[in-house]
């Protein structure tokens, strides 16, 4: 027989008030993550803006500019792009919304007197309760507790997160590949710190080419559409071509949501405006399916479209309209680790996903 201690099978108080130190710090640091979540968000789109400019900054100091100096050019060029984006629509963006807002009453007269609408409201005996809502709307629009209110409130906390991204991003530019030279050294075997090294810059090639080549896609759109308001003479056509570039943003169903609007303000106008951007948008959104998108996509992201749908569902539902932009490039790096482990088991016959990653040499 073993000569075993006899306290050994029972539980000590030394181990009750460990279990309970080690709970309080795990509920502490969810905690924490909970209250600081609007920073975490921050930083999540802080790194991914890296891994987007971060192609460039490389490029620069690939041809010997030195990295702040490549960085302050880079960053000062996105922000004239951006200062100049913001003076073309933002004037234009804030009259048209509060006109929208003032004309209201007088589009939903207009939308009433169209046959099939006016024989639903009279059908359903709706027509008295939207005719009090469509008198009280513009006051409720407009005034200091109404939703537009609210929206240029939005706007000022916007700026301010804006700020702080943007000053995380230069952080992350700037100290970015030291942190992963000291994250990396941390690897104590060689073999798994090239693999970790070959995943890193293969995940930050999938983001950095989809996040441009779908920014450029919803530019595309935004563009293509302002045209086709303009040369029709359509009331807010600033406004409804800047909805169309953000929501052509969200993968699947950003077209569709971009769309509507559009084609409600073109059937308001007029019934031959309306079909005009009706087929605008049809004609458009097979042009991006079969051939903006599979670019973007097919370069970058090689997901199943069922698990395009799933990414976007559980992006919408963890972090709202950011979780929907975020989804997909998430889901590709997820993509990327699990078939680089299929293919480290011997299961060579997983097709390799986004761009080859480069050579690199060992640390």
């Amino acid at each position: 027989m073993s000569d075993a201690h006899p306290s050994s099978g029972r539980i000590q108080p030394r181990d009750v008030w460990t279990v309970l130190w080690v709970t309080l710090v795990f509920v502490t640091g969810l905690w924490l993550l909970y209250e600081i979540r609007r920073i975490l968000l921050w930083l999540f789109i802080a790194i991914f803006l890296a891994a987007v400019i971060g192609p460039a900054v490389s490029f620069l100091v690939r041809r010997g500019w030195r990295r702040g100096l490549a960085i302050a050019a880079v960053v000062l060029t996105l922000t004239v792009l951006a200062g100049g984006a913001v003076f073309i629509f933002v004037r234009p963006l804030v009259t048209q919304s509060i006109e929208f807002a003032q004309d209201l009453p007088e589009n939903l007269d207009r939308l009433q007197r169209v046959p099939i609408v006016r024989q639903t409201l009279e059908r359903f005996n709706v027509e008295a309760q939207l005719e009090q809502v469509s008198e009280d709307l513009p006051d409720r629009l407009l005034g200091f507790s109404g939703p537009l209110f609210s929206i240029f409130k939005t706007i000022g906390e916007t700026i301010i997160a804006l700020i702080s991204i943007a000053v995380m991003t230069v952080f992350l530019l700037l100290y970015g590949p030291q942190f992963a030279d000291t994250a990396l050294r941390l690897i104590p075997d060689g073999r798994l710190r090239r693999r970790v090294d070959r995943l890193g810059v293969r995940s930050l090639a999938a983001v950095s080419g989809w996040v441009l080549g779908n920014v450029l896609t919803s530019l595309v759109a935004g563009v293509a559409a302002l045209v086709v308001f303009v040369s029709l003479g359509l009331p807010y056509a600033t406004l409804l071509a800047l909805w169309v570039a953000v929501a052509d943003l969200i993968p699947l169903a950003g077209a569709t949501l971009g769309a509507i609007p559009g084609i409600v303000v073109g059937f308001l106008d007029s019934p031959l405006a309306g079909i005009v951007v009706t087929i605008f948008f049809i004609l458009y959104q097979q042009l991006e399916n079969h051939v903006l998108q599979p670019a973007v996509y097919g370069r970058t992201i090689k997901l199943n479209p069922f698990f395009v749908l799933l990414a976007i569902l559980v992006g919408v539902e963890l972090a709202g309209f950011v979780g929907a932009l975020l989804a997909l490039p998430v889901a590709g790096i997820v993509q990327i680790v699990v078939f680089d482990v299929l293919e480290t088991n011997g299961h060579s016959a997983i097709p390799s996903t986004g761009p080859s990653p480069p050579q690199t040499s060992p640390h």
